[in-house]
Order: structure tokens, then C-alpha cells, then sequence
């Protein structure tokens, strides 16, 4: 597993998800599950985060810095 730092470029409050630009990498990471102590519309394009990211099965947003 690694902790990574990104920015969101959109959020999605009826899915509680977000599309995130991951710090020193290029392109996107869409519909990335956001956790669930994070409120709705807690997020929002803009915010940097924190991304926790597995090689195997996915990612998720852990929340805002």
C-alpha cells in the first residue's frame, strides 16, 4: 500500500466519490471511494488530500489536509 498526496478535480456527493491529480504524477485518478468519515459535500475541487493506493484492487481518499 502507498500514502500519496493529490489534489481533487471533482467530487461526486451522491457517490461519495472523487477524481484526484496524485502529486508528481501525470493524468487522473476517477471515482476513487471517499472515506466514509469524510460528510458529504466535504470535498470539493481544490482540496488537497490524502489517497491511500493498492496495487491490486484500487484506492481511496482518506481525506483532506
Amino acid at each position: 500500500m502507498q500514502v500519496l498526496r493529490g489534489v481533487v478535480t471533482a467530487y461526486d456527493a451522491a457517490t461519495h466519490t472523487a477524481t484526484v491529480s496524485l502529486e508528481g504524477a501525470t493524468g487522473v485518478l476517477a471515482g476513487l471511494p471517499v472515506l466514509r468519515s469524510v460528510p458529504a459535500g466535504g470535498l470539493a475541487p481544490g482540496d488537497r488530500v490524502v489517497v491511500a493506493l493498492w496495487p491490486d484492487v484500487g484506492g481511496v481518499v482518506l481525506g483532506a489536509y
